[in-house]
């Protein structure tokens, strides 16, 4: 049985292009996990907006900008640069929910994460 036949056995699992992600998974194995970015939640829905102290937590581009300071410091500043582009549209109230889903599908569009890989 492949990955995808395993994944597909879930009720709740669906995939458009079940031979595109057996392809995507095999080549993340292939490459290795240190190769691996993944960028899953970056909208507050999986992880908090303050801290038990009441402290703003950073949204997940923000760690990956403070995470890739020190190994990547080029990747940081690019991706700083697209935060603060994005960042402000996220949470606005100031505009349609149609401009807003177009700003934050070209947030996602523009990102140019090393091995970015897009399970669709």
């Amino acid at each position: 049985m492949s990955i995808v036949d395993e994944l597909l056995a879930n009720s709740f699992v669906k995939i458009r292009n079940p031979s595109d992600v057996e392809a995507k998974l095999h080549k993340i194995i292939k490459d290795g996990y240190n190769n691996l970015m993944i960028l899953a939640d970056f909208d507050y829905t999986l992880s908090k907006f303050k801290d038990l102290n009441g402290k703003e937590c950073l949204i997940t581009h923000s760690i990956f900008v403070k995470c890739t300071q020190e190994v990547k410091p080029e990747l940081s500043e690019k991706l700083k640069v697209i935060c603060n582009k994005y960042g402000p549209f996220e949470h606005s109230t100031k505009i349609s929910r149609e401009e807003k889903i177009s700003k934050m599908e070209d947030w996602w569009y523009s990102l140019n994460y090393p091995k970015m890989i897009f399970i669709t």
